[in-house]
Formats: C-alpha cells, sequence, structure tokens
C-alpha cells in the first residue's frame, strides 16, 4: 500500500511541474501563433465532427461546425470570461463555468491558455514536431502537438474525455 501512494504522489509531483524548459530562446521558437484559422476534424467518443477554427489577437476563439449536416453553421465563440452559442438566428451565452467539463469549446480554449501561458506543461521535440504534454486549471490532462516549423496545431487530445482533434489547413494571421 505505500508503495502504491508513493507511486501516486510522484506521478503528482510530475503533473504539478512547471513546463520543461531547454532555454528561454529555444522554447520560443516553439510558440502557437497568436491569431490563427485551421480546419478541424473532431471525434469524441461516438461524435464526430469537421469544423472551420479560429482564433484572433484578442483570445476570441471560434468554431462554426461544418459536419454533420445537421449542425451545419453552430458557431461557437469563446474567451476567457465569455462563451456564446449560434444557431438558427438563435444566440445563447454562458459564462465558461457552467460549460461541462467535456465540452470541446472548453477543452480547447483552455489547453491553448495553458500552453501559451507556459503553465502546468511540459515541452518535448521529435524531429519536426512539438509536444506539449499538459494540465488545464481545471485539471484536465492533454496532448497538443504542432509542427516546430511555423507553429501549426497538428493534433489536440484528451484521454479522459476520449477526445481526438486533428487540424489542417493552418494559416497564422498575424
Amino acid at each position: 500500500m505505500r508503495r502504491i501512494l508513493c507511486a501516486l504522489a510522484a506521478g503528482a509531483l510530475l503533473l504539478c511541474c512547471g513546463c520543461q524548459k531547454t532555454s528561454d530562446g529555444e522554447a520560443a521558437r516553439y510558440t502557437i501563433p497568436t491569431a490563427f484559422t485551421a480546419q478541424l476534424h473532431a471525434e469524441q467518443g461516438t461524435l464526430s465532427f469537421d469544423a472551420d477554427f479560429s482564433i484572433d489577437e484578442n483570445g476570441t476563439a471560434v468554431t462554426t461546425l461544418q459536419s454533420p449536416e445537421a449542425l451545419k453553421t453552430l458557431e461557437i465563440t469563446e474567451t476567457a470570461d465569455a462563451c456564446s452559442f449560434r444557431f438558427l438566428g438563435l444566440k445563447l451565452e454562458t459564462p465558461p463555468t457552467l460549460l461541462p467539463d467535456a465540452s470541446f469549446a472548453k477543452l480547447l480554449y483552455a489547453a491553448l491558455e495553458t500552453v501559451r501561458d507556459s503553465a502546468r506543461c511540459a515541452v518535448s521535440v521529435q524531429g519536426q514536431t512539438v509536444s506539449y504534454n499538459g494540465m488545464t486549471p481545471a485539471g484536465d490532462v492533454f496532448t497538443l502537438t504542432l509542427n516546430k516549423a511555423d507553429g501549426a496545431l497538428q493534433d489536440f487530445t484528451v484521454s479522459k474525455y476520449a477526445l481526438n482533434v486533428t487540424f489542417s489547413d493552418f494559416q497564422a494571421t498575424v
């Protein structure tokens, strides 16, 4: 029993440690662009969808679903302190704290903010891929990978919620 507790404590300590610093100059090379657009394909459990995703220089993220057809044009807008949903002329606004923990928009926004703040994450580089393994402020463990050369997002995964996202057509806008 004591060994199990020691192993759990060691695991918790590793997750709570700050970012793994390579060097300040080298870490800065692997940043995600401040503003960008991308296409994404997400799978979460049995749900699968395609969407346009953008984030502007002020940190406002917009996800517009393109498929499935029944949800085409559903738009989710998220900032640090607000979230809104637009669909068929209706708009619902809510604070992000009221979104379900497994919400795709909430998880992706929190992960991007965590990586940008260099908080609660570790950075590893393999070939042309940079991987951020981190934890959101809510305690959700994630992996976010990007292209080493241009910061283009490639994949985002949150195993706890069976969420897998693949990015394509990434374009920095600032």
